[in-house]
């Protein structure tokens, strides 16, 4: 059997097939961490956005906020994944993958979401457009037994634990996301041209996999390899799970990586 490894590099985005415990992603230190979810589910804010949309500066403005919030890491996990769908228009997004596009169209499809647009918002699993009305972030109401997580990083693998308390689910994924913060690109074409855009919690490298049941809970591994990224002030990795073909996550967890 085999799982499949979506890896995003610069400007490539494609499909390789290992063994299926084993998955490939990049980061930058060969440290320890461990990240545990709560038994109650947090919100994994998901922002659609691409360097080549005029309207997404002040979007990912205010995302990058969130660096600053006390919720973080705790009840927030924010991720920006770029899409590819506006690259024509002159200016071709380093970030961008058509991985992020389609997982954004799924979202329209199963009816999470009423379309496919950038600036474009995702909180647990369901389109949210109060950023433009000024609005606050909604959280999640805190649910008892969502399942929990416990993701460890070390040295060059990342094991995934999903303990689902009712037992009832029958195909899950896991997740993985390297986020970057810090990163300054100068635009030269397209309809930022002249801007000097800063990327938070911009996905660098993205990974999935089945999970495999045990006796006891969901399994599997993410092992990692070092690309060519560019310069970033730090880095984060973020873990969710989520059921059969819907991107919505049932539960996330994560952290500062450096």
């Amino acid at each position: 059997m085999y799982a499949q490894l979506f890896t995003l590099k610069k400007n490539v985005s494609r499909l390789v097939f290992i063994p299926l415990v084993m998955l490939m992603c990049s980061l930058s230190h060969a440290e320890n961490f461990t990240f545990k979810s709560n038994s109650q589910n947090a919100a994994m804010i998901e922002l659609y956005t691409s360097e080549g949309c005029s309207s997404c500066p002040p979007a990912e403005h205010w995302f990058s906020k969130l660096t600053q919030d006390s919720r973080l890491w705790e009840q927030i996990f924010p991720i920006a994944f770029h899409v590819d769908y506006w690259d024509y228009l002159g200016w071709k997004d380093e970030f961008a993958s058509p991985v992020f596009s389609l997982r954004q169209r799924r979202y329209e499809r199963l009816g999470h979401t009423q379309n496919v647009a950038t600036p474009g918002f995702v909180v647990g699993g369901k389109g949210w457009n109060g950023w433009f009305r000024g609005r606050s972030l909604p959280l999640p109401k805190q649910t008892i037994n969502t399942g929990l997580i416990h993701a460890s990083l070390i040295d060059q693998s990342v094991q995934v634990k999903f303990f689902d308390p009712n037992q009832t689910k029958t195909v899950l994924t896991a997740h993985a996301a390297i986020l970057g913060f810090g990163i300054q690109i100068p635009v030269r074409a397209g309809e930022n041209q002249g801007k000097q855009l800063q990327h938070d919690f911009v996905v660098l490298d993205y990974l999935e996999s089945g999970l495999f049941r045990t006796e006891d809970y969901w399994l599997t591994h993410l092992n990692r390899h070092n690309n060519k990224k560019p310069e970033t002030k730090r880095e984060a990795l973020v873990v969710w799970v989520s059921e059969g073909k819907d991107p919505s996550p049932i539960q996330v967890t994560g952290g500062w990586i450096n």
